[in-house]
């Protein structure tokens, strides 16, 4: 009775995890920069694609962005 009892409480509270699990979700941002006085062998106006991190607290979001930053990734 007593194992049974145990077992139960382990699978309860390994299979409660994945419940109370949080998801990320990565979407693009598009930030468009504009130059004040182009010169004629640059563009006027160019776009740049950075990650946006969501669905979890705001100081994890703000460690994955800067972790998967283009600044910070070095080849």
């Amino acid at each position: 009775m007593n194992r049974k009892f145990l077992s139960a409480v382990f699978y309860i509270c390994v299979f409660s995890f994945a419940a109370f699990a949080e998801s990320v979700v990565v979407t693009p941002r598009k930030i468009t920069y504009k130059r004040p006085k182009p010169f004629s062998e640059y563009k006027k106006s160019f776009v740049i694609v950075r990650p946006k991190v969501k669905g979890i607290s705001l100081t994890a979001a703000k460690k994955i962005e800067t972790t998967i930053s283009y600044e910070k990734i070095s080849i």
